[in-house]
């Protein structure tokens, strides 16, 4: 009898939670992004998406570091539903130099990062893709063609005036989701969950001379 009671009281307490309409129809609240966000989160699949760098290279040519790379970008849901909901995501490529000083060894001599906002726009159904040091943008229709436009790096910097031909020089690079940039209760909540623990490992390779 009372476990009777018990079921009947928890299909009351179920017929009171409202339906949520996960499609994208028209802008929520800031609060109200966060709170659906946090629902979104905790019901999670095990599944993970992963940055990753599939590889690289690197050159010097006329006093100029030229890194080419390839990305593998995988948007896990949790971010992917933030950026529907209308929170921008930052995207960054982080590049440091070393100096090889032994088998064991090694100096930073010089560290860039490469910021990209990636963007979902409600009116026109497109995602965008911002460049932050030039200011270009380009649109896509989906997600994933917006991630492909990012997976093919083309880098080219000034050297450090401290560098000698004879230096031996390393190149260390990394994909990530940036968790800083994001509106202060989403921070909070991502420093929690996996899914937005988007971070590839860093691949490195020594540059030819």
């Amino acid at each position: 009898m009372q476990r009777k009671q018990a079921y009947n009281q928890i299909r009351i307490h179920r017929s009171k939670i409202p339906a949520v309409d996960f499609a994208p129809t028209k802008k929520l609240p800031l609060i109200g992004r966060i709170g659906l966000l946090f629902f979104l989160l905790l019901s999670l699949s095990a599944a993970h998406a992963e940055f990753a760098v599939i590889g690289g290279s690197s050159t010097v040519e006329r006093n100029r570091l030229r890194t080419d790379a390839e990305l593998d970008l995988a948007l896990d849901r949790a971010p992917a539903e933030a950026l529907v909901a209308g929170i921008p995501l930052n995207l960054s490529v982080d590049i440091r130099l070393y100096r090889l000083k032994g088998p064991l060894w090694k100096k930073q001599i010089a560290d860039w990062r490469y910021r990209h906002v990636l963007d979902y726009h409600r009116l026109s159904g497109r995602y965008s893709v911002e460049n932050v040091a030039s200011g270009q943008m380009k649109t896509f229709t989906t997600l994933i063609e917006a991630l492909n436009s990012l997976s093919l790096v083309h880098i080219s910097e000034k050297l450090p005036i401290s560098i000698h031909d004879n230096d031996r020089l390393q190149v260390r690079m990394r994909a990530r989701l940036e968790k800083n940039e994001l509106p202060a209760p989403l921070r909070l909540i991502a420093l929690f969950f996996r899914g937005w623990q988007q971070t590839s490992e860093w691949q490195q390779w020594e540059i030819a001379r």
